[in-house]
């Protein structure tokens, strides 16, 4: 005798799994797709986010979307200023002759970028601090522990 998922029956019982499968999705109020949830970029997801759970006030929600604008605007010169950077280096690398001090010049104000990558991070998480009230700020802790593990707490 065959079992179920042998012969005439499987193509049943997989359907069967899958339609359950999405129907207790539904049922239990799970996120959108992956595609649905994507088609925004990672930045408004992740405010859309804050506003919900942080139950931001009008003011604050005004505020943390200036702060948020302006960051978004230096993080887009940054990467410009970086992807230039890199092509720059890749011409040198292709050169007959390594200009050496052209290439550690790059290097340098390639770390000077991320530098000034950093620094905006710190300066808009400051910024924030001061927007936010201890209790969002302690939701706000929170919710970057959940979505962005430690790497140092990570095994090797």
């Amino acid at each position: 005798m065959k079992h179920i998922t042998q012969g005439r029956f499987r193509p049943w019982l997989c359907a069967g799994l899958i339609a359950g499968s999405i129907l207790g999705a539904a049922a239990a109020g799970a996120r959108p797709p992956a595609a649905e949830r994507l088609d925004r970029p990672r930045g408004e997801r992740w405010f859309d986010e804050l506003k919900l759970e942080l139950e931001l006030t009008p003011d604050q929600e005004s505020q943390l979307q200036s702060l948020r604008t302006a960051q978004e605007n230096e993080q887009s010169s940054l990467r410009k200023q970086m992807r230039q950077l890199r092509s720059d280096l890749d011409q040198e690398f292709k050169q007959e002759t390594l200009n050496e001090g052209r290439i550690y010049a790059i290097a340098d104000q390639m770390a000077a970028n991320r530098a000034r990558t950093q620094r905006l991070a710190m300066e808009n998480r400051v910024a924030m601090h001061k927007i936010l009230t201890p209790k969002q700020r302690q939701e706000l802790s929170e919710l970057r522990a959940k979505r962005m593990p430690r790497r140092m707490d990570q095994p090797d």
